[in-house]
C-alpha cells in the first residue's frame, strides 16, 4: 500500500511540474504575439505614412518624438502599442493629448520601448535595414529582440544577453550594434533613435523573472506535498516492546 501512496505522489508531482512548464511556455507565445502584433501595426502606420509624405518616414530627435508623428497624421491612437505585454511593460495612461495641442501628451517620457532608424526612404533604401526594434523580457531568463525591417519583414530574436549575433568575417557580432549598422548599412549612428525616459535593464528584469518562475514552482510543489508530508509527521508511533518484569526473589 505505501508504495502505491508513493508512486501516485510521484505522478501527482510530474504532472504538477509538466502543467507548469506548458503554462510558461502558452503565455510566452501569447505575450510574443501580443508584442509582435504592436509591432505590425506600429510598422503599417509608418508605411502608411511614407506613402503621403513622399516616401519619407517619421522623423524627430528620439523614437517617442518621430513615432508621434503617427498620432498626428491620424495614423494611431493607442499609445499601448509602444508598450510590452508582459512583466516588464511600461504603463502608460491612455492620453495622447488633442489634435490642437499636437498631441503632446502621446508617447511622453517612459511610455515607449521602440528604437527607431530614422531618414529612411521606402522603396529606395535597403528594406533589410529594421526599421523599428525592441527588446522583450522572456519569462524563463532569456531576452527577445523583435524587429521589423523597412521592408516589412518580421523577425523574433531569442538571446541570453540581449544582443541577436551573426558570423561576420570570423567573429561574431551584434546585427543591432551601432557599430554593425553603420558597416552594414552606412547608418549614423546619430539616426539611431532610442527612446526617452528612464532606461530599463531587461536582462536583470528577465532573470528575475526565471527566479520567480523556479520559487512559484516550488511553492506548488510544496503545497501538493505538504498532506503526505504532514501525514508522516502526525502519524503516532508504534510503542517500544519492553521486556516482562521479572518477579523479585
Amino acid at each position: 500500500m505505501k508504495w502505491v501512496l508513493r508512486l501516485l505522489l510521484l505522478t501527482v508531482l510530474i504532472i504538477a511540474f509538466v502543467g507548469m512548464e506548458a503554462f510558461w511556455t502558452e503565455m510566452r507565445v501569447i505575450k510574443l504575439k501580443n508584442n509582435m502584433g504592436s509591432l505590425r501595426q506600429i510598422r503599417e502606420a509608418c508605411a502608411a505614412y511614407a506613402s503621403i509624405h513622399e516616401g519619407h518616414y517619421p522623423d524627430g530627435t528620439t523614437s517617442n518624438e518621430a513615432l508621434r508623428q503617427l498620432f498626428i497624421s491620424g495614423l494611431i491612437d493607442d499609445e499601448a502599442l509602444f508598450s510590452t505585454s508582459g512583466l516588464d511593460r511600461m504603463s502608460t495612461d491612455r492620453n495622447i493629448g488633442t489634435a490642437e495641442n499636437g498631441y503632446l501628451q502621446a508617447l511622453a517620457p517612459g511610455e515607449c520601448r521602440l528604437n527607431y532608424i530614422r531618414g529612411l526612404t521606402a522603396g529606395k533604401t535597403d528594406p533589410t535595414i529594421p526599421l523599428i526594434y525592441m527588446q522583450f523580457a522572456g519569462d524563463d531568463g532569456e531576452v527577445w529582440m523583435l524587429s521589423y525591417t523597412e521592408g516589412g519583414e518580421r523577425a523574433e530574436d531569442r538571446t541570453t544577453n540581449g544582443a541577436v549575433l551573426q558570423e561576420q568575417n570570423g567573429q561574431q557580432v551584434d546585427i543591432f550594434s551601432e557599430a554593425y549598422l553603420k558597416e552594414k548599412y552606412g547608418i549614423d549612428p546619430k539616426d539611431i533613435l532610442k527612446p526617452e525616459g528612464p532606461a530599463r535593464d531587461v536582462i536583470a528584469i528577465a532573470r528575475a523573472r526565471k527566479w520567480e518562475n523556479r520559487r512559484y514552482q516550488a511553492t506548488v510543489i510544496a503545497i501538493i506535498c505538504s498532506p503526505f508530508l504532514l501525514s508522516r509527521l502526525l502519524r503516532p508511533r508504534p510503542k517500544a516492546n519492553t521486556p516482562p518484569e521479572m518477579p523479585a526473589p
